[in-house]
């Protein structure tokens, strides 16, 4: 693997955490300060808790290992969220990866068309720097990293984390 990889981070569906409020509406662009932000519970209903935790609300779920490997890591503004947890009568304490803003990573191309799905593509130039970030077109739920933090998760064994490499443009 080369230092250019880049990987856009799925969330493992096989444990998830609901929030069982139907009305929840958290719009991220309005959150500057911990001050503008909720307190929310989540209940693990599938599965069990993993590191990045799979939601109902679509958001990067990060228990306090994870959390405490990216945060190093990360260049952009960002807010780290507090959220409650619940699995069998225990209350975990997770964070929510909150990107205050979006950079533009795209290549000029931006997408390439793979039946309805579309597929990143990264600017070499733009992502320069960049070990966690998100991006534009998916600033609330998108998490995207670098080889090189990707390495460092894997062999930090954190899991509900799975990895799909993007194309990469100079």
């Amino acid at each position: 693997m080369t230092e250019s990889a880049y990987f856009q981070v799925l969330k493992d569906q096989d444990s998830v955490a609901e929030s069982g409020d139907e009305t929840m509406d958290v719009y991220f662009d309005e959150i500057h300060s911990e001050a503008d932000w909720g307190n929310f519970r989540f209940e693990v209903t599938h599965g069990v808790p993993l590191d990045y935790l799979g939601n109902d609300a679509g958001w990067r779920m990060c228990s306090k290992k994870l959390r405490n490997l990216l945060a190093p890591l990360v260049v952009d503004p960002v807010l780290w969220l507090p959220v409650s947890v619940s699995y069998r009568g225990e209350v975990l304490d997770y964070e929510v990866l909150h990107f205050t803003s979006a950079p533009d990573v795209l290549d000029a191309s931006a997408y390439d068309k793979t039946g309805s799905a579309l597929k990143y593509v990264l600017s070499l130039r733009k992502v320069a720097g960049r070990d966690v970030f998100c991006c534009v077109e998916n600033s609330v739920g998108g998490l995207f990293v670098s080889g090189r933090a990707r390495a460092l998760l894997v062999s930090e064994k954190c899991t509900g984390l799975e990895y799909s490499q993007l194309t990469v443009r100079p």
